[in-house]
């Protein structure tokens, strides 16, 4: 009984470490790939949106650093830790066929996380201080008329 156990365990173990994946991301069986570079994997699959939705899920279940968005026909999976892939976007292309884009962090993804909202925030102080000057000079010329 123990040597079945055993058995069982390394099947387990050799069918888990030789699963599929991009980045770190586990991939789901079957697809076709459609474009494929060092930073990102466009993978399309002949299954429904949910059943791929709910693989991810269930494959990033108990880490705390990813967030997902969701959307109408698509899905955004974010990693806010430190893995070497920065999101996976799962879309729907019709019925029963969905694509999935895994993509690595870059200069791109700085740019876009760090920088523009960081600008946002002066662009954003520059408007309110604009408006409380010209409020400023409106309300003393109206104050001075009286």
């Amino acid at each position: 009984m123990k040597s079945f156990h055993l058995g069982l365990c390394i099947l387990l173990f050799c069918t888990c470490s030789h699963a599929e994946e991009f980045l770190g991301v586990p991939l789901m069986e079957g697809g076709q790939i459609i474009k494929k570079t060092d930073s990102s994997l466009e993978k399309e699959y002949s299954t429904s949106y949910r059943d791929i939705l709910s693989y991810y899920e269930g494959a990033f279940k108990k880490d705390q650093d990813v967030s997902s968005r969701s959307y109408r026909n698509v899905t955004y999976i974010a990693d806010l830790g430190r893995q070497p892939w920065d999101s996976i976007e799962i879309s729907v292309i019709d019925k029963d066929r969905t694509k999935v884009v895994i993509s690595k962090n870059s200069l791109v993804w700085a740019l876009k996380n760090l920088v523009f909202p960081f600008a946002g925030v002066f662009v954003v102080l520059i408007v309110l201080y604009l408006a409380t000057v010209i409020s400023g000079v409106i309300f003393t010329r109206a104050s001075k008329r009286n």
